[in-house]
């Protein structure tokens, strides 16, 4: 946790002084340009390493999973999230992804079939209330995060009032950092055009994409035709620009990488490494967004 003598409010005022007075120098366009999360002027005190301890207490982390082949690795990016960044994480379908590569993945795990597993403990061991966690010693420790499943009709399914709450309104008040990963290229038009057609692209049509203290990062994965279509790139920069304030970007992009597709292609669009997506959204949680530029 934070030591004492480093508190928010102190950070908050250091991070305003280097600001004021990284403006007050003269600065060159062309040594300034770096996309690297690495050279984000914002940093956390060196006492508060963990999301955790500048929060108070577990980040909440919204992962979205989209219709992309990758969506495979969601159980284990989602164990990774809620273990490495000690985060309570709530999983977000889309309709492609519960209907066809989970629904399948549940049934025959043969991919990650280890994570698999433990993300169905993982599940299940969240339901449980706290003082449970000790008659099951074998299962996924809470002292890790607890993780929890939405789906793209739950809403619409479970509402049945006008004095019931609002799901997507719900969801987006309770994270701190919504993760889209992967992000297809369906979602991702379906989001730089405001369109909300599910759980996901509700919460997101209803983000406050202004507010760095909210960030969003997306992970694209796609086929390379796709990833280099003009429209991709108009997409993304579209919104970027709606998380963009003062300077600051409250969107940041993970680039995918070039490796053997599903489709037998070789080229850039596979879904970044986990590990790039974990640091990522640890950097995006404990430095707030500071100057942060990633395409």
């Amino acid at each position: 946790m934070v030591n004492s003598e480093v508190s928010w409010q102190d950070f908050v005022r250091k991070k305003k002084e280097q600001q004021e007075r990284l403006l007050s120098t003269p600065k060159n366009d062309d040594a300034n340009q770096n996309n690297d999360l690495s050279s984000t002027t914002m940093s956390a005190p060196t006492t508060a390493t963990t999301p955790e301890s500048l929060y108070g207490r577990r980040p909440h982390i919204l992962l979205g999973v989209t219709g992309s082949i990758a969506a495979v690795k969601g159980p284990r990016l989602a164990l990774r999230l809620a273990n490495e960044l000690k985060a309570n994480v709530k999983v977000v379908l889309t309709r492609t992804v519960e209907q066809y590569f989970w629904k399948e993945g549940r049934a025959v795990p043969t991919y990650d079939r280890e994570n698999w597993i433990d993300f169905e403990r993982a599940v299940a061991t969240s339901k449980r209330p706290d003082e449970d966690e000790k008659e099951h010693t074998t299962d996924w420790k809470l002292t890790s995060g607890r993780i929890s499943i939405h789906y793209a009709e739950e809403e619409w399914n479970d509402y049945k009032s006008l004095s019931d709450s609002v799901l997507h309104i719900d969801l987006r008040n309770w994270a701190d950092i919504c993760v889209v990963a992967p992000l297809s290229a369906h979602t991702l038009g379906k989001i730089a055009n405001g369109l909300c057609d599910d759980l996901l692209t509700c919460i997101l049509r209803a983000w406050d994409f202004g507010n760095t203290k909210k960030p969003i990062v997306l992970a694209p994965a796609m086929n390379t035709a796709m990833w280099e279509h003009p429209l991709t790139n108009m997409q993304l920069k579209t919104v970027k620009s709606l998380g963009r304030e003062e300077g600051k970007d409250a969107v940041v992009v993970v680039q995918p990488v070039a490796k053997t597709l599903a489709c037998g292609e070789v080229g850039v669009g596979a879904l970044a490494e986990l590990d790039d997506i974990i640091s990522t959204t640890k950097q995006c949680l404990t430095h707030m967004i500071g100057n942060v530029s990633v395409i």
